[in-house]
């Protein structure tokens, strides 16, 4: 099978993130550590584990700091992972074979994937403490068992990932979907879980002020869970580019603060919450007597960190789900006003409403019945292919593939029988690493929404040079900003957050009908468009 695959080479390594400082197209070059190539399908690790093939597999922001090269050599979490590695964790699969010791899950199923490579995936019994519990992703057992070091699917070289058509998982990874539940839905549950388990960490009082600090993936998300699970608690929210401004108010922020200067975030929370603005010999100010009494840091630089401290109430709390490469801040306030920092890793099983389930049981529970919607995030897809121009903008700008590149999750469709393959894409954006916030203008229009049933191109717009935020032009469609409809399906323009997909189907013939222009043609597909 064609797999997207990630190899250990310090040398490559240096040589790419040199040569990646003059132009990020070497970040895939010939000296890449990541490469498409052919891999021997799957075998199970044990009678316990079935084969997915993928339908849908999300970027996650981990995905993308990786093929970037985004961290430092002494990350302590390179204890717990193994190379060489088949990326993509957030996948949407039906279960396609089933071992001999599998008592749960049948061959057809639809399920989403659970990726944590905890105690019961590596055949440790009895359970650690944590896994019992459900915490999953505190497992102590990362490195034993029948699996090589590896946290999660995709970064354990036993257990490859949705960067593939196949996936390998253990029975109690596959989370069966509601009949009423789509691709697109299902799609985002990682995520989703992501930012309700954060927000269950220090969840706000009623009548509380919650700030959400980066509107990507993980910060729309956490708006719309607060709007729908807290409506009590007022929403402030912080948002770099107007796209995403647009859609944190659609999902329920009160007010969206841009993103710079910093000096205005402090000064527009005081105004917000009646707090005294306090100026020091130099730098930021500070807030006393009042504040945001929870902030939701989705980015997790050291100037974001900073802020929070500053503008957070008197033993308030900053919960962090972003991750950014560390360096020096001012953080006195930390301790003056008493505020707990709090880290939030993934998900696991989580008290809701009076019940203890999966958080990703109790998203799929949340959009069966209508309570979320949370699918305006999705716009773009890509199929195997086009793995360098999911993860590279500039390819679109230079009109060499069709599709769609930028701050959104990109979800596609299972392919027929002769299945080509699934492309790379992103959070960013991230999931244990933090989803970057996207680069680049925003389009000037918001997203028309079609009926989750109707056939949908892809985008195939040109995108910004250096940066991953979707411009306003219909998928290569000759007026830019437009929704144009044909036989076989339309184009949708997001207005999206941050966060991308793989689509493991190949892209249809283009109808005739088409209106979109030869320059950029577009990928048809049968099912809606998806976003990063």
């Amino acid at each position: 099978m064609r797999a997207l695959v990630c190899e250990l080479s310090v040398p490559r390594q240096v040589v790419t993130s040199l040569l990646g400082r003059i132009d990020k197209r070497f970040f895939f070059g010939p000296f890449s550590p990541a490469t498409l190539r052919e891999l021997p399908e799957p075998e199970l690790p044990a009678p316990d584990w079935v084969t997915i093939r993928t339908r849908l597999c999300g970027i996650c922001g981990s995905d993308y700091k990786q093929m970037f090269l985004n961290g430092s050599m002494d990350n302590p979490m390179t204890a717990v992972i193994s190379f060489p590695q088949v990326l993509g964790h957030e996948v949407v699969g039906t279960i396609e074979r089933v071992g001999p010791g599998v008592r749960t899950r049948t061959a057809g199923e639809r399920v989403v994937l659970n990726p944590w490579l905890s105690c019961a995936p590596r055949g440790i019994q009895p359970p650690c403490p944590e896994c019992a519990e459900g915490q999953y992703s505190i497992c102590r057992n990362f490195t034993r068992g029948i699996l090589s070091p590896g946290i999660h699917t995709g970064n354990s070289s036993r257990a490859t990932g949705g960067f593939a058509p196949l996936v390998p998982a253990h029975e109690s990874m596959c989370i069966p979907i509601p009949a009423g539940v789509s691709d697109e839905q299902a799609v985002l549950a990682d995520p989703f879980s992501v930012s309700l388990h954060a927000i269950l960490k220090r969840p706000p009082a009623p009548g509380a002020t919650a700030l959400v600090y980066g509107c990507g993936t993980l910060g729309l998300l956490a708006i719309a869970i607060l709007r729908a699970l807290y409506p009590a608690t007022r929403v402030l929210a912080v948002a770099r580019f107007a796209h995403q401004r647009a859609l944190a108010e659609r999902f329920g922020a009160a007010i969206v603060l841009p993103h710079a200067p910093p000096r205005d975030i402090v000064e527009r929370v005081a105004a917000q919450t009646g707090a005294q603005i306090m100026t020091p010999w130099y730098g930021l100010p500070w807030l006393h007597g009042s504040g945001v009494d929870v902030v939701y840091d989705t980015v997790g630089l050291p100037e974001t960190l900073e802020v929070g401290l500053r503008i957070a109430t008197a033993r308030g709390a900053i919960v962090v789900t972003g991750v950014e490469v560390p360096r020096r801040f001012e953080w006195t306030p930390l301790y003056f006003k008493e505020i707990s920092l709090i880290g939030s890793n993934a998900f696991g099983v989580e008290e809701f409403e009076g019940r203890r389930r999966h958080s990703m049981e109790i998203y799929l529970e949340l959009v069966a019945s209508g309570r979320i919607d949370v699918t305006p995030i999705l716009t773009h897809r890509f199929v195997l292919e086009e793995w360098r121009a999911a993860f590279l903008p500039r390819l679109w700008r230079a009109g060499q593939v069709g599709g769609g590149e930028g701050a959104v999750r990109l979800p596609g469709v299972a392919g027929p029988p002769a299945w080509r393959g699934a492309a790379a894409a992103t959070s960013a954006g991230p999931r244990a690493a933090a989803r970057r916030e996207p680069q680049g203008p925003p389009p000037p229009h918001a997203a028309p929404r079609l009926p989750a049933s109707a056939p949908r191109a892809t985008l195939c717009g040109p995108w910004p040079t250096g940066g991953h935020s979707p411009r306003a032009s219909c998928g290569g469609c000759a007026k830019r900003g437009t929704r144009r409809t044909s036989r076989a399906g339309a184009c949708a323009i997001s207005s999206s957050g941050a966060s991308r997909s793989i689509s493991t189907s190949p892209p249809a013939r283009r109808p005739r009908s088409c209106a979109c222009s030869s320059v950029a043609p577009c990928r048809w597909a049968r099912s809606s468009a998806s976003s990063w």
